[in-house]
């Protein structure tokens, strides 16, 4: 009886640690993909709109939210970066903002730049 809960114990910290390292992100692949997901979001395109949309949901998740069809219209590279920083906010435990350098100051111009309406319905 003892030796079954200590095989079943056993067996659940396995299985911990095996969805942990699947889930695991390093703050450089955070970083990098913060900053690409930045640099898409600059360009005038429906890439930009998701993209924006996916690094204020990782800032502020209140009030910005993402979407399955968001994640679904980004291409491949796009949607790797997007996946790490949805990870890297969740399992890190790190806003986004904190990560780039002048983070605050670029996400509130990210803000302005996508959503200039949202600031002036904030004020």
């Amino acid at each position: 009886m003892k030796k079954d809960a200590t095989t079943r114990a056993t067996g659940q910290v396995s299985e911990a640690e095996i969805i942990c390292s699947e889930l695991a992100v390093s703050a450089g692949d955070y970083h990098k993909a913060i900053e690409l997901l930045w640099s898409q979001s600059a360009i005038d395109d429906a890439k930009a709109s998701v993209a924006s949309r996916i690094l204020l949901g990782a800032y502020d998740p209140t009030n910005w939210g993402i979407t399955f069809c968001d994640l679904g219209s980004l291409d491949y590279p796009l949607l790797k970066a997007a996946l790490i920083v949805i990870r890297g906010r969740l399992v890190l435990g790190i806003e986004p903002h904190t990560v780039i350098s002048n983070g605050p100051a670029r996400f509130r111009q990210l803000i302005e730049r996508s959503y200039p309406r949202h600031l002036k319905i904030a004020q």
